[in-house]
């Protein structure tokens, strides 16, 4: 309390500049001058009250000049009420700031013949000037076309018309549902475009695009998702950033989208989330030049394009597709712990990374801690996986786990085929990591085929484990190494069903099959298979070493330029 001015300031980086909670403030004027540089919130005011000459806000002066351009500005409706909201929309102040509307709406133009609302809420000289409107309602019966502005936990109901918000600042869209009888256009300059706990329900096309900053869509938990409908449309997600979409259904009658192109940092994050294209593709792309870190503790790991929890898509084709570039430390595509992906339809997954560094988790594809199932219906799945310094295909596991950390393909008359290939490392690495390991690896269950192809300037396909008693077909495995065996499956390995294996390589053994210590009891069943090795300069073609492997019904085609034929 002060009978004089009454300023605050305050600077931050990635938090709130100033931040006032709980209080009560009386003076002659209140001046808040609020900054947040890099991100977050310049300047908020909340469950506090302004007494006396500043309640009804003509003598209070709000700035966030000097923040970010996609920072933002909160008031609730501690400060704002019906009494002086005129008054703050009045004001100049330099980056979006949440206004509460107490239930009432913005607009609604049902009484009135003509139709639409068009508001430029931008200022000539503050373009990231605006306001977002919090628990109000948006009803129009024809477009409506805005700049500046943004909703939280608010509904907008449009019929016979369009909706396009462009800001040059973010567009928040938090806990608000729209609901258009048209088009969705939304477009943030700068910021961020959040829809977290919201809903998008459109005739036609749905465009959200974040020119800086990032698009977030998720569900209140597995149960309650959001909802992106199109029902004669496509729908289309564009950010320079990342992309993270958690607990949420796309459904669309034509193409679905999903594209980060980011010259710095960019990641395209799926968590439990479904898209369904009914006579279109489903296409996700990530392509960045660095990769950010998803755990921070001394064994962290990196992802780019990052799938978590249980995924599923079904369109007419399906193309999902990670690149990285030099300065990408980790994975170009990972699926964490545990990760389903439900596929329905021709699928083509591409993995690339370009990384210039020294890890084995530079790589273009990878399953990390627990196993990877992947099911497949409706059509074949095609992977290419390639990378620079690491494995093009990489399992990761912890010291002493036992648990597989590898891939299982579950296929419904449907073939697998995968391709990985590596400059400076092994083209696909699934075994474990030491004796206490038990057994990274491939399992295949159902009906189809599968063809398997690695190759790498060390080796070509290094596992421990290889389950095929569960399917109904062809596997055939086809590894090519440089300086190490073209396949090697040497440490607890478990091999289950007739296959197919070839394995060549310049200076080592073309097939390797040996027995390992470990946790669990070796077991090696080659009953019906077919194995031929090959090596120009290493010890033998084919090396068999060990105990508890069983082989009838098969061949062994053994041959080497220098060594022996069968080891």
């Amino acid at each position: 309390t002060t009978n004089n001015a009454l300023t605050l300031n305050g600077t931050t980086e990635t938090t709130t500049g100033v931040k006032v909670t709980g209080s009560t403030l009386s003076a002659a004027t209140l001046n808040v001058n609020g900054v947040a540089r890099v991100q977050g919130t310049g300047f908020s005011l909340a469950t506090s009250q302004l007494l006396g000459g500043l309640a009804d806000l003509t003598n209070v002066s709000l700035s966030s000049a000097g923040s970010a351009a996609g920072a933002q500005n909160v008031l609730d409706n501690s400060i704002v009420n019906d009494a002086n909201r005129d008054t703050l929309l009045a004001k100049r102040i330099e980056n979006m700031t949440t206004v509460d509307m107490a239930g009432n709406a913005i607009f609604d133009d049902s009484a009135k013949s003509d139709k639409g609302w068009t508001q430029d809420y931008t200022l000539a000289d503050l373009p990231n000037h605006g306001w977002v409107f919090n628990n109000t309602s948006v009803t129009a019966g024809g477009d409506v076309s805005l700049k500046g502005a943004g909703f939280t936990n608010s509904v907008v109901t449009i019929t016979n018309g369009n909706l396009s918000i462009d800001n040059g600042g973010p567009a928040p869209l938090t806990g608000t549902t729209l609901t258009v009888d048209g088009g969705v256009n939304v477009h943030a300059g700068a910021g961020s475009i959040d829809l977290k706990n919201g809903n998008i329900s459109a005739k036609g096309n749905i465009t959200l695009k974040a020119d800086a900053g990032s698009i977030a869509i998720s569900g209140k938990n597995a149960s309650v998702k959001a909802n992106i409908t199109s029902t004669e449309g496509g729908v289309n997600l564009v950010s320079m950033q990342a992309i993270n979409i958690t607990n949420a259904n796309f459904l669309a009658d034509k193409d679905i989208s999903l594209n980060v192109a980011s010259e710095v940092m960019g990641t395209l994050g799926i968590g439990n989330a479904s898209f369904t294209s009914q006579s279109g593709d489903v296409d996700l792309f990530l392509d960045t030049k660095k990769i950010n870190p998803i755990i921070t503790t001394v064994d962290s790991q990196y992802g780019g394009l990052i799938f978590s929890g249980e995924n599923s898509f079904e369109a007419k084709n399906i193309n999902i597709s990670a690149l990285s570039s030099k300065d990408a430390r980790g994975f170009s595509l990972l699926f964490e712990s545990g990760a389903i992906l439900n596929l329905k339809g021709e699928t083509h997954i591409n993995a690339s990374n370009e990384s210039n560094g020294t890890r084995s988790n530079e790589a273009g594809l990878g399953s990390r801690y627990r196993r990877t199932q992947i099911n497949v219906s409706d059509g074949d799945l095609y992977i290419t996986a390639s990378a620079l310094s690491g494995s093009a295909i990489l399992s990761l596991a912890a010291t002493g786990q036992w648990a597989d950390a590898g891939f299982e393909f579950v296929l419904n008359n449907s073939n697998l085929y995968i391709d990985a290939n590596s400059k400076f490392r092994n083209g696909i690495t699934l075994g474990g990591y030491g004796g206490s390991t038990y057994a990274n690896g491939l399992t295949f269950k159902g009906n189809g085929n599968v063809s398997v192809h690695g190759q790498g300037a060390l080796g070509g396909i290094i596992l421990s484990r290889l389950y095929t008693g569960e399917l109904d077909g062809n596997v055939q495995l086809t590894g090519v190494g440089g300086s190490a065996a073209g396949i090697d499956a040497s440490l607890n390995t478990v091999f289950q069903g007739g296959v197919s294996l070839s394995g060549s390589s310049a200076d080592d053994v073309g097939v390797l099959l040996s027995f390992g210590p470990g946790i669990q009891e070796h077991n090696m069943n080659l009953n019906g298979s077919n194995v031929a090795g090959s090596s120009e300069n290493g010890s033998a073609g084919i090396l068999i070493k060990g105990k508890n492997i069983s082989f009838t019904n098969g061949t062994l085609t053994g041959t080497a330029t220098s060594g022996n034929g069968s080891g």
